[in-house]
């Protein structure tokens, strides 16, 4: 997830000298190297939770593979790594994914077992999922048509999911799909998630149990309007425009990636930040896809009503999930055939 901002230190270290500024790093790396190497060790107790072994390391938190010593279940558990403790924008964003995740129980959107602090540290226990993510399956090799609609389906249910109960994930990727070895793909990283309603003139934070929580997060939505925030590859016009997201913001996102494993390429300029703005904000629309292989014309009509411009005129996650299941379980003898084959329709 991308949000264009220059963080505080780098804003001051710019205004320094060239042996200022390298005194400030030396002072900062020195101060910081005890927290950075405090990994957590196999055999350490977190709460319930026993680790295993580490399973990655981001900006803000730890993941480790950790196992519940009541039910001997495995779990990811992810902790806020400690040079992130002081950050409260860090914490908060933190336990909010935590709290927005924790409210959804849908078979495509990755469980949370529980949530709690230890040693004055912020963590979450996750579903442990073994697989790959849709991008570095898509490196390995070119999705099949019927696989393809299938997976839209599955994504598509978890959108409905999540906008039924007032939530915008705001940065659907490929890397932010899972594919497990139990054939349920899962979308993760609500990171970025947002409250929307539809009576709203822009969207509001997530509300949580107290009316504490409810002021800090609308005082977080107010601050994030205007805000271009998200994965610009992936990223709608509303989102390029600092206007308020909507369902369709996701939409958006996830015709992109149906346009993407049909064709194995995104409809406009990868490779930087800015690339895709000028595309994506034209008044154009989007370009014709040159397919694989041939599509059904109902197929090639959804893909790119999700990516219409306008907003209002892309369909919702619950028609996309009719659209895509009509064409894996055709009634007339068009879309994709039960045997994997495909019967395109008129175009």
């Amino acid at each position: 997830m991308t949000s264009f901002h220059m963080d505080p230190s780098a804003r001051a270290t710019a205004k320094m000298s060239g042996d200022q500024a390298l005194e400030v790093a030396s002072v900062l790396r020195a101060t910081q190297a005890p927290q950075e190497a405090a990994a957590l060790q196999p055999g350490v107790a977190v709460a319930s939770y026993r680790i295993v072994r580490m399973l990655g390391r981001g900006g803000m938190g730890e993941v480790y593979l950790a196992r519940d010593r009541g039910l001997g279940r495995k779990v990811a558990l992810k902790v806020i790594r400690p040079g992130a403790i002081g950050d409260q924008g860090a914490v908060a964003k933190f336990l909010r994914e935590a709290r927005i995740t924790a409210k959804f129980n849908h078979p495509h959107i990755v469980t949370v077992y529980g949530a709690g602090e230890w040693e004055g540290r912020p963590y979450v226990a996750l579903e442990y999922l073994e697989g790959q993510t849709l991008r570095e399956r898509m490196v390995e090799q070119r999705l099949g048509l019927r696989e393809t609609v299938r997976l839209g389906i599955a994504i598509a249910e978890a959108l409905a999911e999540a906008h039924r109960n007032h939530v915008l994930h705001r940065d659907l990727k490929p890397e932010n799909v899972f594919l497990p070895r139990d054939g349920r793909v899962r979308v993760v990283d609500f990171g970025l998630a947002q409250r929307w309603s539809a009576s709203d003139t822009a969207p509001a934070m997530l509300d949580h149990d107290s009316d504490e929580r409810d002021a800090a997060d609308s005082g977080r939505a107010a601050s994030d309007e205007g805000l271009i925030v998200g994965t610009p590859d992936y990223m709608a016009p509303e989102q390029w425009k600092g206007l308020p997201c909507t369902p369709a913001t996701d939409v958006w996102a996830l015709g992109l990636i149906l346009y993407e494993l049909l064709t194995g390429r995104l409809p406009h300029p990868t490779g930087s930040y800015l690339a895709p703005f000028t595309s994506v904000c034209s008044p154009d629309p989007v370009p014709r896809m040159d397919p694989f292989e041939p599509l059904p014309a109902e197929l090639e009509r959804l893909v790119h009503q999700c990516l219409e411009k306008e907003a209002d005129a892309r369909p919702g996650a619950e028609e996309i999930v009719s659209g895509l299941h009509d064409l894996l379980y055709p009634s007339r003898g068009r879309g994709v055939g039960e045997a994997g084959s495909m019967r395109a329709g008129k175009r």
